[in-house]
């Protein structure tokens, strides 16, 4: 009631003040026109309207600052209490420098008995896509007992596939997802599948990749590679030219070239030849490849191509270089006999400086410099010992600071 009596008197004021025409300037503040156009109402607590639309005078007071007390200054008693951060650095030893022998396992292809890389036509098959409406995507959701600020994308949110095997994302923005059952494609709204269903002809998709062309790739375990154009797919397996249809890796060169690691060795495709319909180039240890089973690719900043080798042929890294010999290129071997720190090389990268970082499965980081000891080269290990979070690395990447990151297992980084 008190609250009522109040609001009235308030509206009843200002309803007495818009009722004059002129108001004094006693303080010499100036006048406020801020309502003199147009109609406005005031509400009282009754929800009956109040014209108004007459100045309404504003009064201020000026308060000296001499006049107000200065702010109370309390000294603090005692010592402050340090406590100190915990981070997650960890004390790193001293790691093991192998020098390369001077010596390496080079391999010419077509000299000393060793023959030149089989080339055989792309003869790809054709087939149409089914294009589905895209699948609206609802926001992306957090787990119930997160504890970070990780978002998920679910069954509930529209994504059906079981498990990933890889993240890819294109020219366009868009996310790629390669799984068990085939393609997918978030845009951030939707979903597009790539499946059996739509007609992608593999069981699963081991990676996803976008050529320089716009085209769209597609590895798998055991039925081949598939190529997306945006209106039909292009299946590639033994029969149509691939040397094995167990594809893992995928890299495109700076001369437009795509290789393809498999479990039986190495497929180069030249878009070009064949008259639009591309080629294949086939490496094996026969023609100087390390091992027939490369999980990973690189292209270094001198254009030689780096492939490491996995089970069942684990047996180290090699390095092509393309251009000595004629064009014929020339395969330089690298195992744990000349500083190699394991044999099973699961990861490969460049960083800034030109020292190319291998991966292994169980022993850690290998780090290639190529310019120590007076260009003779140098290994340098990394394991749990110098502080590495996982001796299995599977993954690396540099970021734009010249960080490293290493991909572990059981959830380390």
């Amino acid at each position: 009631m008190l609250f009522k009596l109040y609001t009235a008197s308030f509206l009843l004021l200002l309803f007495n003040f818009s009722c004059s025409d002129k108001q004094e300037d006693t303080n010499g503040l100036a006048k406020t026109d801020a309502f003199t156009e147009g109609s406005y109402f005031l509400i009282d607590y009754r929800g009956d309207t109040i014209p108004s639309g007459v100045p309404i005078p504003v009064k201020g007071k000026w308060i000296n600052p001499d006049s107000v007390a200065k702010p109370k200054t309390i000294s603090f008693g005692g010592k402050a209490k340090v406590v100190p951060v915990e981070t997650n650095l960890h004390p790193v030893g001293a790691p093991k420098v192998v020098p390369i022998p001077k010596e390496l396992t080079e391999i010419t292809p077509g000299e000393n008995g060793v023959p030149l890389p089989k080339k055989v036509p792309a003869r790809g098959v054709l087939l149409p896509v089914l294009h589905r409406p895209p699948i609206p995507a609802s926001p992306l959701a957090f787990k119930d007992d997160a504890t970070a600020g990780f978002q998920c994308l679910g069954l509930a949110e529209g994504f059906t596939f079981s498990n990933v095997n890889d993240i890819f994302q294109d020219s366009h923005g868009y996310i790629w997802f390669g799984g068990g059952d085939g393609a997918c494609r978030y845009d951030g709204k939707s979903f597009t599948y790539f499946t059996s269903k739509e007609g992608l002809p593999l069981q699963g998709s081991t990676f996803v990749f976008e050529d320089i062309r716009g085209n769209y790739w597609f590895g798998s375990e055991t039925s081949g590679l598939c190529r997306y154009d945006g209106v039909n797919f292009t299946h590639f397996t033994t029969r149509e030219g691939l040397k094995d249809n167990w594809v893992w890796s995928v890299l495109e060169d700076e001369k437009g070239y795509l290789w393809f690691g498999t479990k039986g060795g190495v497929s180069r495709y030249d878009p070009n030849e064949n008259n639009g319909h591309g080629s294949f180039t086939h490496f094996t240890t026969k023609e100087g490849l390390i091992g027939n089973s490369i999980w990973s690719l690189q292209e270094d900043s001198h254009g030689r191509i780096w492939f490491g080798s996995a089970r069942p042929e684990t047996k180290g890294v090699c390095c092509y270089d393309p251009d000595p010999n004629g064009g014929r290129g020339v395969f330089t071997q690298y195992t744990a006999k000349d500083g190699l720190i394991d044999d099973y090389v699961t990861s490969i990268i460049e960083d800034k400086q030109g020292n190319i970082w291998f991966g292994t499965w169980g022993s850690g980081v290998n780090r290639l410099d190529p310019g120590a000891f007076g260009g003779q080269g140098s290994f340098t290990h990394y394991t749990t010992n110098e502080g590495l979070a996982s001796n299995v690395v599977p993954s690396m990447i540099e970021d734009n600071l010249g960080n490293i990151w290493f991909g572990g297992r059981r959830g380390k980084v």
